[in-house]
């Protein structure tokens, strides 16, 4: 058997996500992993408008989508 992930699924949706590491997600590397993602979808999970997606904007994004549809990347 499979050992208990150890992280939550949104974390590890971020980790692979984040394709240059840098801790935060740009427009394109949500795209990446959600094409249906748009620029309003983005700019409204943006908070604090910095151009990208901070763990904690996308934590709140994931769990805000997934009472609708899965969360971005999955």
């Amino acid at each position: 058997a499979a050992p208990p992930a150890t992280q939550p699924a949104t974390e590890d949706h971020f980790a692979k996500a984040d394709g240059d590491k840098n801790g935060s997600l740009s427009i394109a590397e949500v795209k990446m992993a959600d094409a249906s993602v748009t620029q309003a979808d983005f700019d409204k999970a943006d908070t604090d408008k910095s151009k990208s997606l901070s763990k904690a904007e996308f934590d709140k994004w994931a769990m805000a989508k997934s009472g609708k549809a899965s969360a971005p990347g999955q």
